[in-house]
């Protein structure tokens, strides 16, 4: 579910789109062609210093991990995405972050269904 490594991010910031919101910058690119599942969908962090000391970057990154992994569902097959908080962002919840993050999810073009909510089972209903 996490996009590693150097050449991947390089690749996302050199062939991908770029949306904004009030604390996030996020660039998406389609995953390489080869033996990449359709269901293939990453996420890639970059918080600087800028964004706080080391305890509230880990924050940062551990509440937009928690807001991806809670709404996966609603994004298309394939996505793969690199999130950068803005310095001085707010975002201190969980709730922020989901609202935040499906924002950027929508002003990039990666959601799949708007309205779709998931089962009880995580999956769509």
């Amino acid at each position: 579910m996490r996009l590693k490594g150097r050449k991947n991010f390089s690749r996302v910031f050199e062939t991908g789109g770029k949306a904004a919101t009030k604390s996030l910058v996020m660039w998406n690119a389609a995953p390489p062609e080869g033996n990449v599942l359709p269901a293939d969908r990453r996420m890639g962090l970059a918080v600087s210093r800028k964004a706080g000391g080391a305890v509230r970057r880990n924050r940062i990154k551990r509440i937009l991990r928690e807001a991806y992994r809670l709404n996966r569902f609603r994004l298309k097959d394939g996505a793969w995405f690199i999130v950068y908080p803005k310095a001085g962002c707010g975002l201190d919840s969980l709730a922020g972050a989901k609202k935040e993050l499906l924002q950027a999810w929508e002003r990039a073009g990666l959601l799949a269904d708007p309205g779709a909510e998931p089962g009880r089972n995580g999956r769509k209903a």
